[in-house]
């Protein structure tokens, strides 16, 4: 579908940044397989791309249409395991003052 191939290509610019992600999407365009892409970016990337999964799984995004998973399964794949969730600290929030409150303070 194309939501699942503009969520692979906003997974790769923000891995690869823009120039990256351009020369990548060009490469895939010529038919250069998505291996061969993934082996150059796999050197200026961050622990994203290190996990064989995430590859296996921006590959599929960014490839043809027929073999793209469906929003929903992305999206169960990247939810937290729910274990992670379990053990994960809830963030330290502080209150908010209301608006009003703000602009009397000044």
């Amino acid at each position: 579908s194309d939501l699942t191939y503009s969520i692979g290509a906003l997974w790769l610019q923000m891995l690869a940044g823009r120039a990256g992600t351009k020369e990548a999407l060009k490469q895939l365009s010529l038919g250069q397989p998505w291996s061969t892409v993934a082996s150059r970016l796999a050197g200026a990337s961050t622990d994203a791309t290190r996990s064989a999964k995430a590859i296996e799984l921006l590959g599929a995004l960014l490839g043809p249409a027929a073999g793209r998973p469906q929003p929903e399964e992305v999206m169960a794949l990247l939810a937290p395991h729910p274990r992670a969730e379990a053990s994960a600290k809830p963030m330290a929030t502080k209150p908010c003052k209301p608006a009003a409150v703000l602009k009397s303070a000044k």
